[in-house]
């Protein structure tokens, strides 16, 4: 039996739209993920959330699990871009970084142990901070909602830009600023606003790939938490 091309399960992944978040205690850069798939394994065919280094370097140190990997520990993990620590906010250092991230999950999402994991779901589809997808993983927050219910069509993805603004940074009176140009104030920005700055990047989407269907195990499926709106 031939599987169609039209038939064949896809996940196509976009890692674009840097963005530097000038806070008056952090400065970091954040990154768009879009993913757009027909696979079984994902609850939502379309998402768009943020994610910066630290909360990659979570991912796969979770997917390093043999538990989760089956194949033998880290080593079998695709590597995420080096740390950088004097030029991380450099135009030439975000987009290589942009680039290694879209490697990454592109990679990953080929392999159906990784699809079976519930972080990676809530790493992909939903804009949860690390410490509150730890905590769904764990079982902390009763058995009132499942991993489907976190990814609701109603989360950051279908926010507007202006609305966007309250989940990426903690202030509550963030204000979200953009510009054409990668423009880094020279010492950190002291007042209680959050700046955000927005780098033109290539929008390349990665090639389709071909991969079998991946289920949640059940012990992440009973697994609950209560959603709530964030700030």
């Amino acid at each position: 039996m031939t599987i169609s091309k039209k038939d064949r399960e896809t996940v196509k992944v976009l890692v674009s739209n840097p963005k530097l978040h000038n806070c008056s205690r952090s400065k970091f850069v954040d990154y768009e993920i879009n993913i757009e798939t027909n696979n079984k394994a994902f609850f939502s065919k379309r998402s768009s959330v943020r994610r910066r280094y630290s909360d990659f370097c979570w991912l796969r140190a979770k997917l390093s699990s043999t538990d989760i990997s089956g194949l033998g520990g880290e080593t079998s993990i695709p590597t995420l871009p080096p740390k950088s620590y004097f030029s991380r906010f450099d135009k030439g250092v975000i987009d290589s970084r942009r680039k290694g991230f879209q490697h990454f999950l592109s990679e990953i999402v080929k392999v159906n142990n990784y699809l079976s994991f519930a972080g990676l779901h809530l790493f992909l589809q939903t804009q949860l901070p690390i410490q509150e997808i730890e905590g769904f993983l764990e079982g902390k927050y009763g058995e009132n909602a499942s991993v489907e219910d976190l990814i609701h069509p109603t989360t950051l993805s279908n926010l507007n830009e202006d609305k966007k603004t309250l989940y990426e940074c903690s202030n509550e009176d963030c204000t979200l600023l953009t510009s054409s140009n990668w423009d880094i104030p020279s010492t950190d920005n002291a007042s209680t606003h959050c700046g955000s700055y927005e780098v033109n990047s290539d929008r390349l989407l990665s090639d389709s790939y071909s991969t079998s269907s991946g289920y949640l195990s059940s012990s992440a499926e009973n697994s609950s938490f209560m959603y709530t709106m964030y700030r």
